[in-house]
């Protein structure tokens, strides 16, 4: 593993750990636990594969603005099935799918099959 691509030394992910574990962030601490299960993967692995938590971030975003015509069966499913499964309401469920979006875009260089 190259410097640019080492967690213990890459300032981005460095940055996004420190703030999760302060947990003072502005998104709240579901969103902080999303981030940092991001980050476990990569101290762990090296990289990280894409979580399929995302689909509840989307299914609660569309669901919240009362669009529900806009979301598949499918998808709606497996988000109650994820939150079911986790033991969170569609709520923290979102936060914490919205914690791992934004771990994921900003540590992108990390994820698993990534060029770089």
């Amino acid at each position: 593993m190259d410097d640019a691509h080492d967690p213990a030394t890459d300032a981005a992910l460095l940055r996004l750990k420190r703030a999760a574990l302060a947990g003072r962030g502005e998104h709240g601490r579901a969103f902080d636990r999303g981030v940092l299960a991001v980050i476990e993967q990569i101290e762990r692995w090296g990289e990280f594969l894409p979580d399929p938590v995302r689909v509840v971030y989307a299914v609660h975003k569309v669901l919240d603005r009362d669009l529900p015509d806009a979301l598949r069966p499918d998808d709606v499913e497996a988000a109650r099935r994820l939150v079911a499964e986790r033991g969170w309401t569609m709520e923290e469920g979102a936060a914490f799918a919205r914690g791992v979006i934004t771990a994921e875009k900003d540590l992108a260089h990390f994820q698993a099959g990534a060029a770089g």
